[in-house]
């Protein structure tokens, strides 16, 4: 049996660090209106209030779920997360199920977030997508689980492993 686990976060907190990078339009508004730059009308409260409701309910949606615990065991990918701040746990068949490694690119080399899509035919799961976990590990249960499935790396895999590699090597030090 291997196991991955990482650092497992409260849901405010989680929210929050999606919200953050959503707020500074807002922000940039509200200095720009108490400096007097822009006119208040109504069509530019009711957008401004349609931002604000659409990103708050953006982060409530993409900060509910969180999975810091994977485990491996023969045939069986097991899932441990949250729901909120509820705990939950749900069971793969690797045979039955199918795994994605992807890349969030940045100006920044070292910005890159590498994040894996693990589905079967029911669920869908996303590992470090908000860059919670290490690169290392993410490398680490993408090779697991190719191993555990007896599947070869296509091209395309190849070329994302050697860049997420890459990024491992030339930033460790950060």
């Amino acid at each position: 049996m291997k196991i991955f686990e990482t650092e497992s976060k409260k849901f405010l907190l989680r929210f929050w660090n999606k919200f953050k990078l959503y707020i500074l339009p807002l922000i940039i508004v509200f200095i720009l209106l108490f400096s007097k730059q822009i006119n208040l009308n109504s069509y530019f409260l009711f957008i401004l209030t349609l931002y604000l409701i659409f990103t708050v309910f953006y982060s409530i949606i993409y900060s509910k779920n969180e999975i810091y615990k994977i485990c491996f065991d023969e045939n069986k990918l097991t899932f441990f997360g949250k729901k909120y701040n509820t705990i939950w746990q749900e069971d793969f068949l690797i045979s039955e199920s199918d795994i994605k490694l992807k890349v969030i690119s940045s100006r920044r080399y070292c910005d890159k977030v590498y994040y894996l899509n693990i589905q079967n035919r029911n669920s869908k799961y996303l590992i470090n997508y908000d860059n919670n976990w290490k690169q290392i590990e993410v490398l680490n249960i993408f090779n697991t689980y190719k191993e555990l499935k007896n599947e070869k790396i296509i091209i395309d895999e190849h070329l994302i492993l050697n860049s997420l590699i890459d990024k491992i090597k030339k930033c460790q030090s950060q």
